[in-house]
């Protein structure tokens, strides 16, 4: 299991559920000091100064904590290439110098064509690798064996053990990434250029190590890896991927109502208001952010290792939080929590923990 919490360990964990258009971007922070959970801005959708969610206003709010706290700001957008692809790409002329993600990323961004988008598998190529996959059996393995063609493969090593979707594709498949991948490689591309105050995680060093130098720290989240570290009761071991239907209402209410009466929340003192909650329970984009928050402070408070050595890839694949927290070997089982209200879900338990669905 990695190191990840040094001889001081990180305060503050704000969390960006991203998507392309600004409507769908969220975004939490839990403070480990208060065990407080809440809006990272005036809304989850909007920063302190009233803008929608960019890049740039979510460094501006680590930058508020990062004199006195270490911040690790995390997205839920892939922060890394396979490295097949990444191998590919270095053999291309204009990438051949690049030796991490970091390196390659702006001379991708910049390069003509990149970040479109293509419908038609025999128009893949590595320096247009992002695609829609049209309607019809069969159409997403045919851009996988065109990618194969050039020694690619299209999913991490990390996102096949967690059962996520590949960074490069934009529409066509449920969950799709490749769009709002797109929009943040953009503008973190954006920000990435001079001299910078903050790190990416794992291609700059160790999550410790980087947070000691820098205090502010960009690294992937997956929801997804992050929701049985929030609601089981289970030791990390003994902990499978949890799917909840987060598109439905009712199922994020009672996912939240489960988070709000579990025993890690009332013991450590946790503090969530009604609003908060509220706010989670409406959106599936809040509920993320929301939920992920409670995931990384839950593993800062037990101590338990955000990540694994073995998945993280510091040249090109990354890493994800949460993935220490999970054992990815074990079937993911489905949240069957009750979709009804229990009498538990309004008390207010006045050692620190607001509740109020």
């Amino acid at each position: 299991m990695t190191e990840i919490l040094g001889t001081e360990p990180p305060r503050v964990y704000i969390c960006c559920d991203w998507g392309k258009e600004f409507d769908k971007r969220a975004v939490f922070l839990t403070d480990t000091r208060t065990r407080r959970i809440r809006f990272a801005g005036r809304s989850p959708f909007l920063s302190a100064a009233g803008t929608p969610w960019s890049v740039r206003e979510a460094l501006a709010c680590a930058r508020e904590f990062a004199p006195k706290s270490s911040v690790v700001l995390a997205f839920d957008v892939p922060l890394g290439v396979p490295l097949s692809y990444f191998h590919a790409a270095k053999r291309y002329a204009p990438w051949t110098s690049i030796k991490t993600f970091v390196d390659w990323l702006p001379l991708a961004c910049r390069h003509r064509g990149f970040l479109e988008s293509s419908n038609t598998a025999s128009t893949w190529r590595v320096d247009r690798p992002f695609f829609a996959v049209p309607a019809g059996k069969g159409s997403l393995k045919a851009f996988e064996a065109e990618a194969t063609r050039y020694g690619v493969l299209l999913l991490r090593s990390i996102e096949r053990q967690a059962c996520a979707k590949p960074v490069f594709v934009t529409s066509g498949i449920p969950g799709s990434v490749g769009s709002a991948a797109i929009e943040f490689w953009r503008e973190l591309v954006d920000v990435l250029a001079g001299s910078r105050d903050f790190a990416l995680w794992p291609f700059e060093g160790k999550l410790d190590t980087l947070l000691n130098a820098h205090r502010i720290v960009l690294a992937e989240m997956y929801p997804r890896a992050a929701y049985s570290v929030a609601l089981s009761s289970s030791p990390p071991e003994e902990r499978a991927r949890l799917k909840i239907a987060k598109n439905d209402e009712g199922c994020r209410r009672a996912a939240l109502r489960e988070l709000l009466d579990s025993k890690w929340v009332r013991d450590e003192q946790v503090v969530l208001t009604p609003e908060d909650v509220e706010s989670a329970a409406v959106s599936e984009d809040s509920f993320d952010a929301l939920i992920t928050a409670a995931a990384l402070l839950r593993c800062a408070l037990d101590g338990t290792p955000l990540s694994q050595p073995a998945l993280e890839d510091p040249e090109a694949e990354g890493g994800i939080l949460c993935t220490g927290g999970i054992n990815l070997a074990l079937p993911e089982r489905n949240f069957a929590g009750p979709c009804v209200e229990s009498p538990s879900s309004r008390m207010c338990y006045r050692a620190g923990l607001l509740m109020g669905m």
